[in-house]
């Protein structure tokens, strides 16, 4: 199989989130493509104009505690949405609530990690994922941008 460029796209109105993310990405070897956006509208209308992205695995971290929207409110309506069913998508957060995690996972997040972005964090998604039967098949997305 033709090795294919996976896509992370990153939910943070924070710029330095990002930018350490895109730094930790580049010194740990992680593949793939990493987007960001500032705004849960932003990435619909990018991954909306390019129906392309539907045909290539792909993760979504997003930020719990966005300006315009929550992260929660991120996950439902992208679990709401037939096109995302086979992503993985979840919450990338500073929080260690128990009822921010319990409520990230009843909107339909697949994971729900600590910041920062990065090698480690997908190792997290992996082992979390692994264990949740609703991720399924959608594994092979973290474990190719992991390969060396």
């Amino acid at each position: 199989m033709a090795d294919q460029t996976f896509n992370v796209f990153f939910i943070d109105d924070s710029s330095d989130e990002y930018l350490l993310s895109r730094i930790l990405f580049r010194r740990q070897g992680v593949r793939g493509t990493l987007h960001h956006f500032t705004t849960f509208d932003a990435f619909v209308d990018y991954v909306s104009a390019r129906p392309e992205l539907g045909t290539v695995p792909a993760l979504v971290a997003v930020d719990l505690n966005l300006t315009l929207m929550s992260g929660t409110e991120c996950v439902l309506r992208l679990r709401r949405r037939r096109d995302f069913d086979n992503w993985i998508v979840g919450i990338c957060s500073g929080s260690e609530d128990p009822a921010d995690r319990a409520s990230s996972y009843a909107a339909g997040a697949d994971f729900f990690v600590p910041k920062p972005l990065d090698r480690k964090c997908l190792e997290t998604i992996t082992r979390i994922c692994t264990a949740n039967s609703r991720s399924g098949g959608r594994l092979d997305v973290i474990e190719r941008l992991m390969a060396a």
